[in-house]
């Protein structure tokens, strides 16, 4: 029997792919074949490994209802302007609610025409509950603004050279010139902002308006992220950066380990003597397997070199 050097116990594996980097890697294979496939190799090499098999949730869709807390539905509008409802959790333990822009962004291709004004709305209710951290799920959106309409939202309201308000949506940006901030929501400017994404995209700055959007807010347009949910986190590193210039509280993650690390995932994990998954959450498979046996593959050499290391460091 192989045991652990630590416990004195049969090896025990976590395997936790992810559906971001299975997509990420061409994989059609779902999260839960993907982990019975690295469980395999893992037990080709270990052969009475006690592994525990875990599908990580993609986290930039649906993610409102897959956290313990209460759910807020209240009135606010789509991407088009329209009426609807929409629904977030607030944790209050932790004071942060998680709200999905697929609910007030999903519906509609608005394009750069329409805004993420709903977006906004909901975090104003959840700043007026006294949250104080944000995740927004920013996968599934259809509009195109660079955060804008979350700004009108809380009252930080982009202006032409003249004062003018802009019409809303990317489209009008071109004529941007600064933010009247005269009755800005500070509660919820002041918020930690993390934003869950399915790539690391910069900001499309063959756009003039995202384009012109960064140069006014002092953005940089290539970081990673950025250009996720039609430059979403433009806007909120402006708001934010108001209330706190030195280092806006924005952080912009793949979906995966972010939603991992909000559930404990992370933690849980480090009771294991072998983490293998394909997120950020600490493991060794390659960003590049995409078949079945690339998988198993993966598992195999996993438990080759938790072996080795165990035995130079035992």
């Amino acid at each position: 029997m192989t045991t652990s050097p630590t416990t004195g116990h049969p090896v025990t594996a976590l395997v936790a792919p992810s559906a971001w980097a299975l997509t990420s890697a061409g994989s059609a294979l779902t999260p839960d074949a993907a982990a019975q496939a690295i469980a395999e190799g893992i037990t080709s090499v270990i052969h009475d490994a006690e592994v525990t098999l875990a599908a990580v949730p993609d986290g930039t869709q649906d993610v409102a209802a897959l956290i313990p807390g209460e759910r807020i539905t209240l009135p606010t509008t789509d991407a088009t302007g329209a009426l609807t409802e929409a629904t977030y959790t607030l944790h209050r333990e932790t004071r942060t609610a998680y709200v999905d822009l697929a609910s007030v962004a999903g519906d509609v291709d608005a394009g750069d025409r329409g805004d993420t004004f709903g977006l906004g709305v909901l975090i104003a209710d959840a700043a007026s509950r006294r949250a104080q951290r944000i995740y927004i799920a920013a996968g599934g959106g259809r509009c195109v603004d660079g955060g804008t309409g979350v700004l009108v939202a809380l009252s930080a309201t982009p202006v032409d050279a003249a004062g003018r308000v802009l019409r809303k949506g990317a489209a009008g940006l071109s004529d941007l010139a600064d933010l009247d901030t005269a009755k800005i929501n500070a509660a919820a400017a002041a918020m930690d902002y993390e934003l869950a994404v399915d790539a690391p995209a910069p900001v499309d700055t063959s756009h003039p308006g995202l384009a012109h959007l960064c140069d006014v807010a002092g953005v940089d347009a290539t970081t990673p992220g950025y250009g996720a949910a039609g430059a979403l986190a433009v806007g909120l590193h402006w708001l934010s950066g108001i209330i706190h210039p030195a280092a806006p509280r924005v952080r912009v993650r793949a979906g995966s380990g972010l939603l991992a690390e909000h559930l404990g995932f992370t933690q849980e994990a480090s009771a294991f003597d072998l983490v293998v998954c394909s997120a950020d959450l600490g493991g060794d498979l390659p960003a590049t397997a995409a078949t079945k046996q690339d998988l198993w593959t993966a598992g195999a050499q996993a438990a080759s070199d938790y072996l080795r290391i165990s035995t130079v460091q035992g």
